[in-house]
């Protein structure tokens, strides 16, 4: 059975939606790309928003203080990880 009608511009190719959005990645596997999701952050429009911007509570309540402290320190720790990879060469891992 043939489904081609014999036009040249009624071939019946079928394409995924990603294709139409993802023009540039049109070569590359779908195993790749979802590689490449695990392993490359998204890129940061704008910086994190401060502490007070995102935490819904008052000062006052239980929590802040420690919240407030566990939020500077994973800017911190995130900042030192950006450091480290800038600094050492790509290692291969087993």
């Amino acid at each position: 059975m043939n489904l081609d009608s014999g036009d040249p511009g009624t071939s019946r190719k079928r394409r995924s939606p990603e294709s139409f959005n993802n023009e540039e990645e049109v070569d590359v596997p779908l195993s790749k790309r979802i590689h490449r999701l695990n392993i490359q952050p998204p890129p940061l429009v704008h910086p994190p928003d401060g502490f007070q911007d995102n935490y819904p509570y008052p000062p006052e309540s239980t929590y802040y203080a420690v919240n407030h402290l566990l939020f500077n320190l994973h800017l911190e720790r995130t900042q030192r990880l950006k450091q480290q990879q800038g600094n050492l060469p790509e290692q291969q891992s087993l």
